[in-house]
């Protein structure tokens, strides 16, 4: 016989709205609330495009941190360790250690500044090109699959909508 578990809190977000129906989320509501049903796409957009890994090429042996790099270096031809830290949103003290192990791989290449020589640079290597290039094709098949499902004019609301919710975080033009 199995033990009843003692009832869900509800999160904070969302209103109390009795026993979950079986097979729905642990948190009440969180299925329901446009804040709820928001989450679980967020959720699954995260995995979907990052946390999987990318099964073709050579971005099967890269982690996502690694792969947040690739696509940031492939977006400017040199990057100093601080403004790659930036970019990506990794601690410092962490993108060095993401950088080694690129790095080793091959897929980055470490240099020193030319007026400064204590500033470190970060570039893309032929191979780190590469990845980069695969890396934006699976990310474009992901995006224009995800349009194509939703048709041109509900696909144009969509981007429209994440444009706003992003300026509206500070977080773009």
């Amino acid at each position: 016989m199995e033990r009843a578990s003692p009832p869900a809190r509800p999160h904070p977000a969302t209103p109390a709205q009795g026993p979950a129906p079986a097979g729905s989320p642990a948190v009440p509501g969180a299925g329901t609330s446009p804040v709820g049903r928001l989450d679980e796409c967020i959720q699954w957009l995260v995995r979907r495009f990052y946390i999987r890994r990318f099964s073709r090429g050579s971005l099967r042996e890269l982690g996502t941190a690694e792969v947040f790099v690739l696509g940031a270096l492939g977006r400017v031809p040199r990057a100093r360790m601080t403004d790659l830290a930036r970019a990506t949103g990794i601690p410092l003290s962490t993108l060095t250690g993401v950088v080694d192990r690129l790095v080793a791989r091959r897929y980055v290449r470490r240099a020193h500044g030319v007026e400064d020589r204590r500033e470190v640079l970060a570039a893309l290597t032929p191979r780190g090109r590469r990845a980069q290039q695969e890396y934006l094709e699976a990310r474009m098949e992901m995006c224009a699959g995800m349009l194509r499902a939703l048709g041109e004019e509900e696909g144009e609301r969509l981007v429209e909508a994440l444009a706003r919710i992003r300026r509206a975080l500070g977080e773009g033009k």
